[in-house]
């Protein structure tokens, strides 16, 4: 989207609406662009600037597919034939996890709260994007029986946020697909 290439474009990283931060911080997209490991992923920035930087990623591994590589399964009989669909679904994976361990990782109910809303929040912009993969993968962490358990947690997201998350995971079923 032209926003995604604003911001991708811009000196600091940043839209005229996320200004507000320090120049010396390093861009979102710098700390991104390998497109496989999350360890280091910076949720202290904005979800919207997070989205594009997570959209921006998947678009440079999306277009590295050739279309042979779709054909009857070939990443599933001969990996070496599909390469690139093996690093869109290593992608996947890795960004699910990686937001499990974010959330796992505080020791607190109350951050791991915080947390949660932050993931629904970018898993709001990404469907703002169409970025449907990355959105099917924050969705594949909240659901995930590490996350799903965390009662108190949960309890303590709001409401609002909860409700926009049962809007996106029922945007994104497959139920009445097909």
């Amino acid at each position: 989207s032209e926003d995604a290439a604003a911001i991708y474009d811009s000196p600091s990283g940043r839209s005229s609406r996320e200004r507000s931060g320090s120049d010396s911080e390093s861009s979102v997209i710098d700390v991104m662009q390998d497109e496989a490991d999350f360890d280091d992923m910076p949720l202290d920035y904005d979800a919207h600037r997070i989205a594009v930087a997570l959209t921006i990623s998947d678009w440079k591994l999306f277009e590295r597919i050739e279309p042979a590589e779709l054909l009857s399964q070939s990443w599933m009989k001969r990996k070496e034939r599909a390469k690139n669909v093996l690093a869109f679904i290593a992608r996947f994976n890795s960004l699910s996890h990686c937001l499990i361990v974010a959330i796992l990782q505080p020791f607190g109910h109350l951050e791991r709260a915080r947390l949660i809303n932050k993931i629904i929040d970018i898993g709001y912009e990404l469907h703002m994007l169409h970025n449907y993969n990355s959105l099917m993968s924050i969705l594949a962490c909240l659901s995930s029986s590490a996350i799903h358990r965390l009662k108190h947690s949960w309890s303590q997201v709001d409401p609002v946020r909860k409700a926009r998350l049962d809007k996106l995971a029922q945007t994104m079923s497959s139920e009445r697909g097909f």
